[in-house]
Parts: structure tokens; sequence; C-alpha cells
């Protein structure tokens, strides 16, 4: 029978912080010319204007994403709430793990989600030291900030 541990796979995730929700906006989006971003263009070409989708990312206070790396890339609010950042974590977590649940069995898909749940829990822990530690020693550093760490798999 699988267990959780056949997910040691995943190897080790990155976190990368952004400190604003443009920066990272621009992080999903390297193709686009940062001027056609600011610009009326922006609007036509997408449907929305580049400032309202400022507005939005800040109104849900955590935004990211994961990349083909497995890096989780993620601007959080500082006054986001703990079971915000851990549902954003479990949404990505989600996005690794829908590539390797295509087992029929229930208690496989039920480990899978206990796995998630501990790693977006992990991640969610980490993310909110490292915010604590990046407020207090340097908001004036580069935009963005590096975490990395393991996922830690349950016991067996």
């Amino acid at each position: 029978m699988k267990t959780v541990h056949d997910f040691e796979d995943l190897g080790e995730l990155t976190i990368k912080y952004y400190k604003t929700p443009e920066e990272i906006y621009l992080a999903f989006c390297p193709d686009l010319d940062k001027d056609l971003l600011k610009g009326t263009d922006f609007s036509k070409d997408f449907g929305i204007p580049y400032n309202k989708v400022l507005e939005t990312l800040e109104d849900l206070g955590v935004w990211g994403f994961i990349d083909n790396e497995e890096c989780i890339h993620v601007w959080a609010d500082p006054g986001t709430d703990f079971l915000s950042l851990l549902q954003f974590f479990g949404h990505e977590i989600g996005h690794l793990l829908s590539s390797v649940l295509t087992d029929d069995d229930p208690e496989f898909v039920a480990n899978s989600y206990g796995f998630a749940a501990k790693c977006a829990y992990n991640l969610t822990q980490r993310l909110l030291e490292f915010m604590t530690k990046f407020e207090e020693v340097d908001k004036e550093s580069s935009p963005t900030s590096e975490v990395s760490g393991l996922i830690f798999l349950p016991e067996e």
C-alpha cells in the first residue's frame, strides 16, 4: 500500500517572498513590458486596469504561485492571518499533488490530504517567522528574499 512517503520526490520546496503585490505580479508575468503594465494598453489587452489588479491582490492579503522548479512565490501583507496563509500554501501544494493523485484508494488519497495539511502548516510557520525577522531587520533590502527548507514528512 502506498503511503505519504511516496511523495518524497517532491524534494525541497523554496519559498520566495516578495515585499509588494507589484513585485510578485511582475514575477508572475515576466515577459510583459513594465511600461505596458502601467499604461492604458494593459487595460485594453487584458481587460482590467493594472492598478485594479494590484488593488485586488492587496484586498486578498496573500497571493502567489508555484513554478515548475517547485518554488512557491508569495506576497503576504504583514497583517495576513495564519489561516489565510495556511489556505494559500495548501492550495499551492495541491497543485503539486494533483499530478500524482490518480489512485482510487481512499486511504492513499486521505493520507495525501494529511500530508498536504502538514506541509502547508510547516510552510506557513516558516513564512511567518521569516516575515517577522524581515520586518525587524531590513525593510530596505532587495525586492525579494528567499526562505528555503525541507517540507517535513510525517513520522513513520
